[in-house]
């Protein structure tokens, strides 16, 4: 039988907090960074390299000086994933490939007719 999460274990709102608010950098500095300033992709590609180095920064930086208030293990994993489900949207990532993937057959149709049966089926 598996035992139950100690009180230590679990997520606390300051994590989750955290967690937004590097969401909210990310989608505002991603787009700002690839398209205005027109740098190397902070999040786009397999590996991350802007949200690694908030991480890096979070854990090397601020969580010591936190003293023993500091982030446990979980609360770090989750401000993780949220960092890391947030790369999927902005740039490069889901809204990058989606919208193109839209309207690819509406495009594609005056040249290539056999894009007619897709079409159809398209809302």
């Amino acid at each position: 039988m598996l035992e139950p999460i100690s009180p230590r274990g679990r997520i606390s709102a300051r994590s989750v907090v955290l967690g937004v608010c590097g969401v909210v950098v990310i989608a505002g500095y991603a787009l700002y960074n690839d398209f205005k300033l027109d740098n190397t992709y902070f999040i786009g590609s397999h590996f991350p390299i802007g949200v690694t180095l908030m991480m890096f920064i979070l854990i090397l930086g601020i969580n010591p000086c936190l003293g023993p208030r500091r982030l446990r293990s979980a609360e770090l994993l989750l401000i993780w994933s949220m960092w890391l489900v947030a790369c999927a949207f902005p740039a490069g990532g889901l809204l990058g490939r989606l919208i193109p993937w839209m309207v690819t057959p509406f495009y594609l149709l005056p040249q290539h007719p056999e894009w007619e049966s897709v079409v159809t089926m398209l809302p």
